[in-house]
């Protein structure tokens, strides 16, 4: 197939990708390895080669300009970019008012933004995520067949099915550091609650565990006693961290996913989360992780740290889990996707 893809950002080098970026390019470069013709539209551009094209779309800007990609972005669909030398078009985001679609269309749901203005930690962001909620359902009725990444985006937004991200395989296998250490992948405020795991990582994990530490890949962070801050880790260094800590926390408030979960559970960690419908469904209710309330999150992750023997037996049950996020499993069912949508697309 020939296949268009849109995201209006993709990884690049310096810059923290958010997670539909790593799931974009991630799908782009599995399809391109099963021998489809892949081209990804997007204003910034990835770092490096890709085995797929790549088109960018104009003006750059809006790559960091929310109010140009939530109302002026999604008009210009309807002019460009998709032609008719593609089979099908996968888009993730701002097409809301691209009304004149001229060949089959799939619409992925990375999380709910109704979800996300639940958790959110300011009015601005609850009333944004408000409206864009709305423009999403505008985009949901267009599309020849849509797709969440969770339950909760299948469900509100009535979709077809559900459609995760594929998980590499690691390249080299865990070697713990000496120190017990956390992990965490995320944003300092906001629904991740970097700021959350630091409290209780100095005022309930420290004062136990000693000499335990925490790793924090995040926008910001304060450093201290035990902490390390990582602000810009390359790809190698990131995957390196995954294999060195014992275990890996995220305290979001939402997920819709919750890949980091999954990757981490792929490197070999034991995962503690709070709360979130990501990690119900990566961890399947707790059978592969730890999944506890903010107030107990530190009891949790002392006994994490502390058991030898919990961390072996969530290793070797993340294993099954892991399975499920293959990319050889989970390609097909894209194709599925895209076959429904253009069958449906004909059929119109």
């Amino acid at each position: 197939m020939n296949i268009a893809l849109y995201h209006h950002r993709l990884p690049q080098q310096g810059v923290k990708p958010g997670g539909v970026a790593v799931f974009v390019d991630r799908l782009a470069t599995a399809l391109a390895e099963r021998g489809h013709a892949v081209t990804a539209f997007t204003f910034a551009p990835p770092t490096g080669a890709r085995p797929y094209a790549v088109e960018v779309l104009r003006p750059h800007r809006a790559a960091d300009n929310r109010l140009l990609r939530q109302y002026v972005i999604p008009w210009m669909f309807n002019v460009r970019p998709f032609g008719s030398r593609f089979d099908v078009a996968h888009l993730h985001g701002d097409d809301w008012f691209y009304f004149r679609r001229r060949l089959p269309t799939v619409r992925t749901f990375h999380g709910s933004a109704l979800m996300e203005s639940l958790s959110a930690t300011s009015l601005r962001r609850r009333v944004d995520q408000s409206i864009v909620f709305a423009l999403e359902q505008l985009a949901r009725r267009q599309a020849d067949a849509v797709y969440g990444v969770g339950p909760d985006s299948r469900m509100l937004y009535r979709a077809d099915g559900i459609l995760g991200c594929g998980i590499d395989p690691p390249g080299a296998p865990p070697h713990p550091d000496a120190e017990p250490t956390i992990l965490f992948v995320g944003t300092w405020e906001g629904r991740k609650r970097g700021s959350l795991l630091h409290r209780v990582f100095h005022d309930q994990v420290r004062p136990a565990v000693p000499g335990a530490r925490l790793w924090m890949v995040s926008d910001r962070a304060q450093e201290g006693d035990g902490v390390t801050w990582f602000p810009h880790p390359t790809d190698e260094e990131l995957a390196d961290l995954y294999r060195r800590a014992w275990v890996f926390c995220l305290p979001s408030s939402y997920e819709g996913f919750g890949m980091p979960y999954v990757e981490a559970m792929a490197n070999g960690l034991t995962v503690v989360a709070t709360p979130n419908s990501g990690a119900e469904y990566a961890l399947a209710a707790g059978k592969f992780g730890l999944i506890a309330e903010p107030d107990t999150l530190g009891q949790t992750l002392v006994s994490a740290l502390s058991d030898g023997g919990l961390r072996a037996r969530l290793a070797a049950a993340a294993a099954e889990r892991v399975a499920d996020f293959s990319w050889e499993r989970l390609i097909v069912q894209y194709e599925l996707a895209y076959e429904l949508a253009i069958s449906r697309f004909r059929a119109a």
